[in-house]
């Protein structure tokens, strides 16, 4: 029998059984080594890592235990003579064909490079970060992750999607004075974002003095206190009274690029000059990866599609970093999954895997190619942070209002934007969602 060399590493391979059944082992590699004096196997999958001593069964036969996120368990190993593994995990739910043992699957594992995963999807991972979603075990159930990067910027929040699997909407609130943030939530959308910067009926964009001719007697409210408009009114000084009756009748919420959502009847044309400074965000007829685009200027030829955005950062493979400064963000970003020659990352195994996971659980989706992931990306700093979406395989990446006029969740709750000021959530008016198939 084949001892076990001293060093090695071995990718794991998916059992393929009898009527096209397929199961993922729960770890990718197996790495051998030698911990605290001892020999050891270290484990990696998508969900982490983790570490055991060899265990000597009998002659030419090992074993282990792993503990990745839900994935518990013990398997065996038995050097081939070839180089490779055959590894059986114990306390499956079936056993592999021909294994007499109950509840263990027998799978080979070849020699190859070390598996590189940490404990939960980080943008810190850079081109590891999509195959890290790709393997999480939530994404891969229901096609959305939602994940918090403190480390890349103070604040920041990431959301990743699968477009075969939830499908782009524009949104918009029920009335010009209805609550922008109540409203979103309203949506009962898989995520819900705010959209396009916006001009008053008199063609310029909002200020303070819009809501301030509604005060009492030239003075503003700041709670149940009035303050003379000589002492320097702040824009969110006035009473929310002010603002809804200047959304009213002055605001009239008009979009600074045109805002297209076909499935609900929304048509809101932008007054020119200036459209051409701005970016968009939207998708076409299609539904998969490739009927998504972020541009210059104003979306053209698409049914659900946002104008008015800030110019595109990043187009084409292209970073440009803008100059804003530390604030509050969020962006749209696009990133294409296409495997090179020497898949380094992993990518493809990842991408295999997946529409596995997908046809095992009879999601419609799995019969689709995963083209493309898209990602948003909210945060508190400047715009160098975007780096880090470049740095992960984003190639275009657009910026929504920001500031306090960023409102980002799912369904009902309210991941930032919560504390949004009664200015936004008066004369905001449109933002994007996506909802499941």
């Amino acid at each position: 029998m084949p001892d076990l060399p001293a060093s090695g590493v071995w990718q794991v391979s998916d059992y393929s059984g009898m009527g096209g059944f397929h199961w993922r082992p729960p770890i990718d590699s197996l790495e051998l080594g030698i911990a605290a004096g001892a020999k050891s196997w270290t484990m990696k999958a998508p969900g982490g890592s983790c570490q055991c001593k060899v265990k000597t069964i009998a002659a030419g036969k090992f074993g282990g235990d792993y503990a990745i996120g839900d994935d518990k368990g013990d398997f065996e190993v038995e050097p081939q003579a070839d180089g490779s593994l055959k590894i059986e995990f114990l306390g499956q739910s079936f056993s592999s064909y021909g294994n007499t043992r109950s509840g263990g699957v027998i799978v080979s594992a070849t020699k190859g490079t070390p598996t590189v995963h940490s404990a939960r999807p980080t943008l810190l991972d850079k081109n590891r970060f999509f195959v890290a979603v790709l393997g999480n075990r939530w994404f891969r159930e229901n096609g959305i992750l939602f994940g918090e990067d403190p480390t890349v910027a103070r604040d920041a929040k990431w959301m990743v999607l699968d477009p075969n699997r939830h499908k782009l909407t524009i949104w918009e609130k029920p009335g010009p004075t209805s609550d922008f943030v109540t409203a979103g939530q309203a949506q009962d959308a898989s995520v819900f974002t705010n959209g396009p910067m916006l001009y008053n009926k008199l063609g310029r964009p909002a200020t303070w003095t819009d809501a301030l001719a509604y005060a009492a007697d030239g003075a503003i409210r700041r709670g149940a206190t009035l303050i003379p408009f000589a002492h320097g009114p702040g824009w969110d000084d006035t009473s929310k009274e002010s603002w809804t009756k200047a959304a009213a009748d002055r605001y009239g919420s008009i979009p600074c690029g045109d805002v297209t959502g076909t499935s609900r009847g929304i048509n809101a044309v932008a007054p020119p000059p200036g459209t051409n400074r701005f970016g968009y965000f939207g998708r076409g007829q299609g539904t998969g990866f490739a009927s998504y685009k972020i541009g210059n200027g104003n979306p053209t030829g698409l049914v659900e599609a946002a104008g008015g955005l800030y110019p595109p950062v990043l187009l084409g493979g292209k970073f440009t970093a803008d100059g804003f400064g530390r604030n509050q963000w969020l962006y749209w970003g696009l990133a294409p999954l296409q495997p090179d020659a020497a898949d380094e990352v992993g990518l493809k195994r990842a991408l295999e895997h997946y529409a596995i996971a997908m046809k095992v659980e009879g999601v419609a989706a799995a019969a689709k190619p995963v083209g493309g992931l898209i990602i948003a990306l909210a945060y508190n700093g400047d715009g160098s942070v975007v780096q880090h979406l470049v740095d992960a395989g984003v190639t275009d990446a657009v910026k929504v209002d920001g500031n306090d006029s960023v409102l980002f969740g799912h369904h009902t709750k309210v991941l930032w934007g919560d504390a949004m000021t009664d200015r936004k959530r008066v004369w905001l008016n449109w933002g994007f969602a996506f909802h499941p198939y």
